[in-house]
């Protein structure tokens, strides 16, 4: 693929409910997170068009959305991630919950049809085990554009999904062995895949971005 005209940043969040026995994480993996995003934020030319989307998943809502990023609006997101991060949820979101991964593919198609020219998806998002009967349907590439994804998954506290809410798994197995069905509905469009838990695992991931944003990665997307 060629340089990229746009990249799409995309940062997953949901309430973090500790279980009996289990540490609680109450910025559920957002205290790593929201520093990649950051960085993010600038990577890249001027020229190059970047938007960033914050999708609360047990509510179905994309809570913050800036297109034609300049600067970050850190109020704003801020503001959305302490409501998303809250463990009330309403009842039609309770009901409606296992649609929360077709919402996730819905807005992803979304972003990645924003432009016809080529792009780069960077998924920012704790492992998720959703509840039984969850619609785990992959995302289709029919009518996306060409595009690469960066998935980074940060591990060292996985989120599954618990009647009425989502809760914190314990890290008491390794990394490679802990359930994400996030990651199966990005299957076809090959996203690469960094599980990180260290600072210095953070940096590689972000360097790889940095190579496909300035063009020398030529894997194609489809």
């Amino acid at each position: 693929m060629h340089s990229p005209d746009r990249v799409n940043i995309i940062l997953t969040v949901a309430p973090s409910i500790p279980l009996q026995g289990s540490r609680p994480n109450p910025s559920g993996g957002l205290n790593a997170l929201l520093p990649t995003l950051k960085v993010l934020s600038h990577i890249g030319s001027s020229s190059l068009s970047e938007c960033v989307e914050v999708l609360d998943l047990a509510r179905r809502r994309a809570s913050f959305h800036q297109d034609e990023l300049q600067e970050l609006n850190w109020p704003e997101l801020k503001r959305s991630l302490g409501v998303a991060n809250t463990a009330s949820i309403d009842v039609h979101s309770l009901a409606e919950r296992h649609h929360d991964a077709q919402f996730f593919v819905s807005e992803l198609r979304t972003l990645l049809r924003a432009s016809d020219n080529p792009s780069v998806l960077v998924v920012l998002a704790t492992s998720l085990v959703f509840e039984p009967g969850e619609d785990l349907e992959a995302v289709s590439l029919e009518g996306l554009p060409a595009c690469r994804v960066v998935y980074i998954r940060y591990r060292a506290v996985a989120l599954g999904r618990g009647p009425r809410m989502l809760r914190p798994m314990s890290h008491e197995r390794p990394l490679k062995d802990l359930v994400d069905q996030l990651e199966g509905t990005l299957e076809p469009l090959r996203p690469k895949v960094f599980d990180v838990e260290t600072p210095e695992q953070m940096r590689r991931a972000l360097a790889e971005i940095e190579r496909i944003v300035s063009g020398h990665d030529e894997r194609s997307s489809h």
